[in-house]
């Protein structure tokens, strides 16, 4: 129930060595026979929980625009960089490295690659985040990260306070140390963007 309205429970306290397992419960606690009364089970076949919890049902609202707001501030950047990156071309009909890079690399098999760890449908974790919970998700090609541990090691941070990057952040980060510099140097290389732009600039000039 709790999985159904996005709240992710600590698992930690599932664990046999957690002090809600160890036998300190007080005598009020306990039935004549001196028995915890914790760990007493009974069966019942009727539907107790009809609705969930007004608590419950809050927090599914707040997780719910909180997402939204998500949605929107990821596709926000994707359009600054955009037009930003725009303004830098030299050559309109050629894209940029990091565009042909983003064109060319999923985001999700990006992160999968690079130590993301699925957290089902669009939550993946951060292996940066000691927790390892379901703290950045996806959208479209964006990732919109909610745990601190990714700020300052990938991405960009939000006026929001949130951290948010695509497969080229992610390939700067996890490659290159964040040195963005070297990680187009390298990227050029690799793929031989260098000469697919001469091809274009001598396709424009008559030259082919």
């Amino acid at each position: 129930l709790l999985q159904e309205h996005g709240i992710a429970c600590d698992s930690a306290m599932q664990g046999p060595a957690q002090m809600a397992f160890l036998p300190n419960v007080p005598l009020e606690m306990r039935d004549s026979d001196g028995r915890p009364l914790f760990y007493q089970t009974r069966v019942v076949k009727e539907n107790m929980l009809q609705a969930p919890p007004l608590a419950l049902q809050e927090r599914a609202m707040l997780n719910a625009q909180i997402e939204a707001k998500a949605q929107s501030e990821a596709a926000a950047v994707s359009e600054r960089r955009a037009a930003a990156r725009l303004k830098l071309r030299e050559q309109p009909s050629m894209p940029t490295p990091i565009e042909q890079f983003n064109a060319d690399h999923d985001l999700t098999s990006v992160l999968l690659e690079y130590g993301w760890l699925s957290r089902g449908g669009t939550s993946y974790a951060s292996p940066f985040s000691k927790s390892k919970g379901p703290a950045v998700h996806v959208y479209g090609q964006r990732a919109v990260s909610f745990t601190s541990s990714d700020d300052g090691r990938v991405g960009k941070l939000t006026a929001r306070g949130w951290v948010t990057y695509d497969a080229w952040d992610v390939f700067v980060a996890c490659e290159h140390a964040g040195n963005e510099r070297a990680a187009l140097t390298d990227y050029c290389k690799r793929s031989g963007y260098n000469q697919l732009r001469l091809r274009a600039l001598l396709s424009r000039w008559g030259a082919e």
